[in-house]
């Protein structure tokens, strides 16, 4: 039987709390519709599959969903009840579990869509049945967890009552998040194929897009410890609101990174059809963006054997060495199974350059 404190009870750790959560709950979700902004208008959002669009656009729905819960339940508290310290000790409003709800699908969205990159990558059915299984509880654990709340009358009393549920659901989802970051990062690293070069860009792939996906794994366990603590405070509401936020966030922004890692590949290596096909930059794309790109092979003239010139010789050194990652790299993407026959027609293989160098 759960039987509150007022006395011990503070303002800061309970009401000051949700006026915090609430103002940076509204902060992210501001960043979040500029993502969905800069998502519709890139020309990979028409080039993505139905799926994923709908997906996002789903996903964008629920978080503006969580954000009206986050509001109504700020509002709820700060001004219904203004002036009584005791409201989150006494009642607790419909949005408080409506809102962990929210919370639960958009976790769902972001570790499926990272389940299918690793399903891509691995083409593993052991693997991606385990990552998938963990999502599934993950979600399944979270949403129960939100349901059994609307049995309690104080959103304290739930927190406490509810205490092992709501750390055995934090738990699965830390374990859930680690076991997908550390196999994007270990899958991604294993196609490595041992040039400089392209061990380097595999290196900046796993370093600009795992943390992206693993950013939600320090505030779960930040959660975690403040749920331990729970008893006066809702330090964990807080860390609840923040989390629902970043994983749309988080969705989106791994979809807009997709045109910087293209860049960063053109940048360091100049192997567009590498990142036209690579999952994490093309995910879900049916057709390679038209960039005009001029086969540097066209840049070494026909008769450069006669020439003499240095520079000509470099060149078609370089033209070589590029000639020899791309061969390493093609039947990395006949192995995830991501070259399209339309790619292959509408981008013709280039001339070799053993035809153009001594």
């Amino acid at each position: 039987m759960f039987t509150p404190d007022v006395d011990s009870t503070s303002i800061d750790k309970t009401l000051g709390v949700i006026y915090l959560a609430v103002a940076i709950s509204s902060v992210i979700y501001g960043t979040t519709c500029a993502q969905a902004f800069l998502y519709y208008r890139s020309w990979r959002a028409k080039d993505d599959c139905l799926a994923l669009r709908y997906g996002i656009t789903v996903s964008m729905l629920v978080d503006t969903a969580h954000q009206v819960f986050v509001l109504h339940l700020g509002y709820y508290f700060l001004i219904s009840h203004f002036g009584d310290r005791t409201a989150p000790l006494t009642s607790l409003p419909w949005s408080a579990p409506a809102q962990v709800l929210c919370l639960s699908v958009s976790a769902l969205f972001l570790n499926s869509f990272l389940t299918a990159r690793i399903w891509k990558l691995t083409r593993s059915m052991p693997i991606t049945a385990l990552l998938g299984l963990l999502t599934i509880v993950t979600a399944a654990t979270n949403i129960a967890f939100a349901l059994r709340g609307y049995q309690y009358d104080s959103l304290i009393e739930g927190l406490v009552i509810l205490k092992p549920h709501g750390i055995a659901g934090i738990a699965i989802s830390i374990g859930t998040e680690l076991s997908l970051g550390l196999s994007l990062s270990y899958q991604l690293y294993r196609h490595r194929t041992g040039t400089a070069m392209t061990d380097d860009l595999i290196t900046k792939v796993i370093l600009v897009t795992v943390p992206t996906g693993m950013l939600m794994t320090p505030l779960n366990i930040a959660d975690l410890i403040a749920y331990i603590t729970v008893k006066d405070n809702l330090y964990v509401l807080l860390f609840n609101f923040i989390l629902a936020k970043l994983y749309t966030s988080a969705f989106l922004t791994t979809l807009n990174l997709r045109d910087y890692l293209r860049h960063i590949a053109m940048e360091t290596h100049n192997l567009e059809s590498f990142m036209q096909s690579y999952p994490l930059t093309a995910f879900f794309s049916r057709n390679p963006r038209p960039t005009g790109h001029v086969n540097p092979a066209s840049s070494c003239p026909p008769d450069n054997r006669h020439c003499g010139i240095g520079h000509c010789e470099q060149s078609c050194e370089d033209l070589r060495l590029a000639e020899d990652e791309v061969i390493h790299l093609r039947p990395l993407s006949q192995d995830l199974g991501l070259a399209s026959h339309e790619s292959e027609s509408l981008h013709p293989p280039p001339t070799s350059a053993t035809h153009l160098c001594p």
